[in-house]
């Protein structure tokens, strides 16, 4: 589940700064086949000429591998700084050209002390990857954020949050930035060497740059995107969109973002595998021109994304193709069903390649078994309660098998658990807190669905919940929003709470302080 305000697969309040499956069977081909690896080139492609100039005003300062760009024209954004990280042979291989990463939310790339809430630590995976072998040298512009993240970010406005001014701020680093770093630096300009990337908002806006600027990004970056933005708009564009594809796409999520509404699987990962579908219909092949990844039990932060950045980066800029996969895992959304609550999950079936690559298959193109009464599985690696017991599901993939156990609580297992909860004197008046969590009774992280009552005796928030005796879960406080939900005593994200194994009795917890406060 997500920490901080971004559970809604991106809480738009961290702005301030903060067919599900394919008809066709998906064979993995990431160890034959790949995108052709332009590390080599040294020499701009014909066709892409460099700028013969930069755009009036626009300098380069500092020194070392990091540099500032300023002096754009900003075409009616705000102003923002731009910060710029060289390859380490940059100032020795002086006949070399290089692919270029352009990344949203510059701020949190490199230095802990400009990030909001935890750096990605971009320059040293990328030194890390580039010194194994497993990446090619890139420049990355840093983009940093500003007080109109949400507009910048977002092609169409929400009816809850506004924004909608993405368009323009595509065309501006289409325009004039790229531009100017084509001119000011040996860039390699063409689609196919030129990427951008983000998470959450920056992920929607990334993908919209793919289908508004085919011609100019060719490697998308596309982070935990916020897919929920006015109704799933970008998922219709997705689905319409008839240009050229990518020359590579990378998707992921983690699987603690995002509600459960349907007790199966989160709706952030459900849009995505929507998206994917979409991708492999058009013809794209995993783990060649495509790859998609769920990070079991991630949370929609920094450390989340800094945690999988080396396979982002390794499959979006390998200077191999990926290794073949030697690895199966298989996860469950849930391995704690209930005959009396949540009664379905999914799996999710990754495969590792290497010491960096990492990818999930689509499930329909997994074949599962299972040993035991106690479930069943679909073709779409859906799975049901069926008794009271446990059962163990194999999964078989790429001549690989994994396997995981699921465990289904009777009707009568279950517990009375008690939140009892203190908050901060700083809280409205007016105020009901909520808890919510990974469990049905918790409401599947719907942020507003579970009503804790205020005792004026004791000063305490308190409700009490039947949960399927033994589970474990996830959970957090909140006001009845994401945008409202507890924070630690700085006000930056916290982590979800851990619960369990469940059984009766009373959980108590104080609550240091609210994102909004």
């Amino acid at each position: 589940m997500a920490t901080d305000t971004a559970v809604t697969d991106a809480a738009v309040t961290d702005t301030a700064v903060t067919d599900t499956s394919a008809d066709t069977a998906v064979t993995d081909t990431s160890a034959d086949t790949a995108v052709a690896d332009t590390s080599a080139d040294t020499a701009t492609s014909p066709g892409c000429p460099v700028a013969p100039h930069a755009p009036s005003g626009a300098s380069l300062s500092g020194t070392g591998r990091y540099r500032t760009l300023a002096g754009l024209d900003v075409s009616g954004l705000p102003p923002r700084d731009i910060t710029i990280l060289l390859p380490a042979d940059y100032d020795t291989a002086t006949a070399r050209r290089y692919p270029v990463v352009y990344m949203h939310d510059g701020q949190n790339l490199f230095f802990a002390e400009t990030s909001f809430a935890g750096e990605w630590g971009v320059d040293e995976t990328i030194e890390t990857l580039v010194g194994a072998g497993a990446m090619e040298p890139v420049i990355v512009v840093g983009l940093h954020n500003t007080s109109e993240r949400i507009a910048d970010y977002t092609p169409t406005a929400d009816a809850g949050y506004g924004g909608g001014n993405g368009a323009a701020y595509v065309a501006w680093l289409a325009d004039v930035v790229k531009p100017a770093v084509d001119a000011l630096l040996r860039t390699r300009c063409e689609r196919d060497a030129t990427g951008v990337m983000g998470s959450s908002l920056g992920g929607l806006i990334s993908l919209y740059a793919a289908l508004e600027r085919p011609e100019v990004f060719g490697r998308i970056g596309v982070v935990s995107p916020s897919l929920w933005w006015d109704d799933e708009d970008m998922v219709g564009r997705v689905d319409a969109y008839q240009g050229a594809l990518p020359a590579r796409l990378w998707l992921d999520m983690g699987t603690a973002e995002g509600g459960d509404a349907n007790g199966d699987l989160t709706e952030s990962v459900a849009l995505l595998r929507a998206v994917r579908d979409r991708a492999l219909a058009r013809g794209m092949v995993l783990g060649a021109d495509l790859g998609y990844y769920e990070a079991v039990g991630a949370a929609h932060n920094e450390s989340a994304w800094r945690q999988r950045l080396p396979a982002i980066l390794r499959y979006l800029y390998g200077a191999t193709p990926l290794e073949a996969p030697t690895t199966l895992t298989l996860a469950l959304f849930s391995s704690q069903l209930s005959l009396a609550g949540r009664a379905h999950t999914s799996a999710i079936v990754s495969t590792r390649h290497g010491s960096y690559g990492r990818l999930t298959a689509p499930n329909a193109a997994v074949s599962f078994a299972v040993s035991g009464d106690a479930v069943s599985v679909d073709a779409d690696g859906g799975v049901a309660a069926v008794a009271a017991g446990e059962a163990a599901i194999t999964a078989s993939y790429s001549g690989l098998t994994a396997t995981a156990t699921a465990t289904v609580a009777g009707g009568a297992d279950l517990a009375w658990v008690t939140f009892d909860v203190t908050v901060p004197a700083a809280t409205p008046g007016d105020a009901t807190v909520y808890v919510v969590g990974s469990v049905p009774a918790l409401g599947d992280w719907a942020p507003g669905a579970v009503p804790l009552e205020f005792s004026e005796d004791t000063g305490r928030w308190k409700v009490s919940l039947q949960l399927p005796a033994g589970a474990t879960f996830e959970y957090k406080y909140t006001r009845g929003s994401w945008a409202t939900v507890e924070a630690n005593a700085s006000g930056g994200d916290v982590s979800n709470r851990q619960g369990g194994p469940a059984q009766a009795g009373t959980i108590t917890d104080a609550v240091a302080r609210w994102i909004d406060q």
